[in-house]
């Protein structure tokens, strides 16, 4: 069950109602019946959040009025750190892999912008705005030229990694090469997103900041988007890796 609790601003309602309609497409989780969800939006806090301290668990976002592109952007951000937890039964305060998990988030975000520029006609705000769509793909293309000429990091050592994961929440810049390989590899294979959700079943036990891919893309076979997080986090810690694999 999902409550919506927006208050006197129904626009950001309309557009949960609408961004949850077109992500179950992409995340199996939320078409269950057994989701319990609260959703509301208070522009005092400097960042959206999934409350996972609260039950049920609450997407709260923190936009101004008519904001709407940057609604979507915050509001399916969140919801896909809603549908890693519901998916991977994962349950603890933190993301597994924050580093992966944000990255895995931004670009969805992204990629909801995408179908919310393409799918406006089906939002009921376009009774209203019936042209927002071209602002929805402004938006979209605003975010992606400032990351034009972003380079996937490396690390050194595992230490260094460690430090990168605590900041990927805070220093998101760093990763935004990473996120638009992800965002681009959506575009492509939009069938194989789901499977994202599960990534916290996959955390190497000895480098619990990584995934071991051998397992995940044995069990999700040909998924092209785990390829590409594959090659994300080779070059990530190209600098140590002999020491993962030895």
């Amino acid at each position: 069950m999902w409550k919506y609790m927006y208050d006197d601003h129904e626009d950001f309602e309309q557009l949960a109602r609408f961004v949850v309609g077109f992500s179950r497409r992409y995340f199996d989780k939320l078409n269950s019946a057994n989701m319990h969800v609260r959703c509301y939006n208070d522009e005092r806090f400097d960042a959206p959040m999934l409350i996972t301290s609260s039950d049920p668990l609450t997407i709260r976002t923190c936009v101004t009025p008519r904001r709407w592109s940057q609604f979507i952007y915050q509001f399916s951000h969140e919801l896909v750190h809603l549908s890693i937890r519901f998916e991977s039964g994962y349950q603890g305060e933190t993301c597994a892999i924050k580093w992966l998990e944000e990255t895995i988030c931004e670009a969805y975000s992204l990629f909801a912008l995408h179908c919310a520029a393409k799918e406006w006609n089906l939002c009921p705000l376009a009774f209203h705005d019936p042209s927002y769509g071209v602002s929805i793909n402004d938006y979209l293309a605003l975010i992606l030229a400032d990351s034009l000429g972003s380079k996937v990091p490396t690390c050194r050592s595992y230490v260094e990694l460690e430090h990168f994961n605590a900041e990927s929440d805070v220093d998101r810049s760093a990763r935004w090469a990473m996120r638009d390989a992800v965002y681009r590899s959506m575009l492509l294979f939009p069938s194989a997103i789901n499977a994202l959700a599960e990534y916290p079943s996959y955390a190497r036990d000895n480098y619990p900041l990584l995934v071991n891919y051998h397992l995940w893309q044995g069990a999700r076979s040909g998924n092209r988007i785990i390829a590409e997080l594959f090659r994300v986090q080779n070059r990530l810690i190209s600098p140590f890796i002999h020491e993962i694999d030895a």
